[in-house]
């Protein structure tokens, strides 16, 4: 999961929308209710507890580093 997250954060940090249109869809891709964030937490109760607090702090950075509308 850590390598998932990393890769996820790297590609949030290159995405360079053009539009409102382009920065709304990847949000929502990102968000929604079947979005990739949302995966990752139901996927975060299967962490290992020595894990937990590093992962969690992870899925933390990206939902701050997200496009915002």
């Amino acid at each position: 999961m850590k390598d998932k997250l990393l890769r996820l954060l790297d590609e949030v940090e290159a995405f360079n929308g053009n539009t409102q249109e382009e920065v709304e869809a990847y949000r929502i891709k990102l968000l929604g209710s079947k979005g990739i964030l949302k995966d990752l937490f139901a996927d975060f109760k299967q962490v290992d507890g020595q894990e937990k607090k590093e992962i969690g702090q992870m899925l933390n950075d990206l939902g701050r580093r997200l496009p915002k509308k």
